[in-house]
């Protein structure tokens, strides 16, 4: 059986589609392409026993095998329907005539992982394979560490094919085992005419024995070898080929591009790559020529040691803290929905575990930098930290990757529903917290980043690090000069003097309309000292006072507004409320909350 090409006729209420709004998500970026495809593999890992063994290939076709690809992809029957989108698409008539010039070498890109999953399941409907093919932002991604979640990622692929075409061929795993092989072609082309014919955009190349086009089963060599679809082994998993590569920077030497693929793949999942039992093996093959990706090469020696994958007492020092993430309610209609598992709100103490790694040989690249990573194994975002010159980087790990408990999966399900399509920051703009989640999303995240960075620079001033039972050097806090001011509900680091907030809410009942937060405070001056909280009205108004109704510390409250009196050094725990003014402008405004530090006058 000849595949052939069967494109989706126009809908009878005659609407009409502009394209793929799913790739519309993505920036045009060669980093962001790789992150896509590699966190899809990882997601698609079979076996946790074993790592998920994945290939990225980059080939350069002329002459005759150029020639093969272009009979094998079914050009002459995809051709007018190219040409036809190019109105809307102008990209395409420069894809087209580097496919019929001769003279022009295509640049096919494909990865091919094992140990995965593949995709299963039937042709339409739900399932692996349907959700891949034919589905739009929907994703079978059900495990609350997967790094995927939207249904989007898939898109840049055909973002980064010059004619808007990929071809798959899959070895999938199903209920009774490693199931036959599966092969489709997939164009994502926007609403176009070929003659008198309508068709509304997508088109897809298999058997055409019916009305639409099904993949083909156990598809021949001559069909995947021409195409590079074919795969190493018969294990399970999924080669996807992409080709008219073009990535947005502009015209690079293959080898180049697959340096720069190496490095990619080495900065955002060296958490999965490094140590003795990866979960992921990487190799980057140009040309025929393989390299196995070592994140160590790619000057991540510091990440690798704070994540545990590598033992080298000489880099450096290393001190850790923990730090709590206030998890609020969950709306209890999502329970259920994607797997997603409601709950109460609660604090979990050590939802997040920070390591630091002071060193004066540290890596520059990457100097200065928290990693945040989330179970799921992929880099997150690397957040900059201000250090006044301290060579230094952190990993911040949260979720699962601290603990596979039930309350770090409710921190790993947070954190994965705060990331936008593009899983590359936490934030409190991410689609779909709001319905999933009741009021105090916003806040802690905000909250969260803040007291990340903050912590950060607290253990490079501390005096005495009680997590690892070792002072950090002179040189080191002196090197260091931050500055002083206020903070809007996160930890503010002064010297010897740390604080951070916890909670803030507002309460409005009958008998009242205040601020209440609480928080702690920690003063490494030996001997009594003297705490001081301050509040005030932000935004629209002119930062006015606000009285405190109340401060209570470790449970004493204190005198009169006078600043509280402690009598030890170390750490304290303080709530306080503030009344809010009977007027309009004060019950839109935020607050700001300061805390100070003082020895006391004996």
């Amino acid at each position: 059986m000849t595949p052939g090409w069967r494109f989706r006729p126009i809908p009878a209420d005659g609407g009409r589609t502009g394209g793929d709004q799913a790739a519309m998500s993505f920036g045009d970026d060669l980093e962001v392409f790789i992150r896509e495809v590699l966190q899809n593999c990882l997601d698609a890992r079979a076996d946790d026993a074993r790592p998920v063994e994945v290939e990225l290939r980059l080939t350069r076709l002329v002459g005759a095998d150029k020639a093969a690809f272009v009979n094998a992809a079914g050009w002459p029957e995809l051709a007018p329907h190219i040409a036809a989108s190019e109105s809307l698409f102008p990209a395409l008539a420069t894809a087209s005539r580097r496919i019929e010039d001769p003279t022009e070498p295509l640049v096919v890109f494909a990865v091919e992982d094992r140990n995965a999953v593949g995709l299963s399941g039937p042709e339409r409907g739900t399932g692996r394979f349907a959700t891949f093919a034919r589905n739009k932002l929907m994703s079978e991604k059900q495990s609350g560490a997967a790094a995927g979640s939207y249904g989007l990622g898939k898109s840049v692929l055909w973002r980064y094919a010059g004619f808007s075409t990929v071809f798959v061929h899959s070895r999938p795993i199903g209920t009774d085992g490693v199931e036959s092989a599966r092969f489709l072609g997939i164009s994502l082309l926007p609403f176009h005419h070929v003659g008198v014919e309508e068709f509304d955009g997508p088109g897809w190349f298999g058997d055409v024995d019916s009305a639409w086009a099904r993949s083909v089963r156990d598809p021949h060599e001559l069909l995947l070898d021409p195409l590079g679809a074919a795969r190493s082994t018969t294990a399970a998993g999924t080669t996807i080929v992409v080709p008219d590569f073009v990535p947005s920077h502009g015209e690079s030497s293959l080898g180049r591009l697959g340096e720069e693929i190496e490095e990619h793949a080495a900065r955002w999942f060296w958490p999965v790559l490094g140590g003795e039992r990866p979960r992921m093996v990487l190799d980057v093959s140009v040309e025929e020529q393989v390299r196995r990706v070592d994140p160590a090469a790619h000057g991540l020696t510091a990440f690798l040691r704070l994540g545990g994958l590598i033992d080298d007492d000489a880099a450096g020092e290393v001190c850790s803290a923990d730090l709590a993430v206030k998890l609020p309610a969950t709306r209890e209609e999502m329970d259920g929905v994607d797997g997603f598992e409601s709950h109460r709100s609660r604090r979990v103490d050590d939802g997040v575990r920070l390591r630091l790694l002071a060193s004066r040989s540290a890596d520059a690249n990457s100097r200065g930098r928290v990693a945040l990573v989330r179970g799921a194994g992929m880099v997150v975002e690397y957040l900059d930290v201000p250090t006044g010159g301290v060579e230094c980087h952190g990993l911040a790990c949260a979720g699962t990757a601290v603990s596979e408990d039930a309350d770090h999966r409710f921190v790993e399900q947070f954190l994965r529903t705060a990331e936008p399509p593009s899983h590359d920051t936490w934030t409190a703009k991410a689609p779909r917290l709001r319905e999933r989640y009741k009021r105090g999303y916003a806040s802690e995240l905000t909250s969260l980043r803040k007291r990340i960075v903050e912590t950060v620079r607290g253990l490079l001033l501390a005096d005495d690090r009680s997590t690892a039972g070792e002072e950090l050097p002179k040189a080191l806090r002196k090197a260091l000069s931050l500055p002083q001011g206020r903070s809007q509900g996160v930890s503010e680091t002064r010297a010897r003097f740390d604080f951070g907030i916890d909670e803030c809410e507002l309460i409005e009942d009958a008998k009242a309309r205040a601020w209440r937060f609480s928080g702690w405070a920690h003063f490494s001056h030996d001997g009594a000292w003297q705490l001081a909280v301050e509040c005030l009205l932000a935004g629209d108004t002119e930062g006015r006072r606000l009285e405190l109704d109340r401060l209570v510390v470790d449970g004493v409250p204190a005198e009169s507004r006078e600043p509280a009196r402690i009598e030890l050094p170390g750490r304290v725990e303080f709530v306080g409320q503030a009344a809010l003014p009977d007027d309009p402008i004060a019950i839109d405004a935020s607050i700001w909350i300061d805390a100070r530090a003082r020895v006391a006058n004996d």
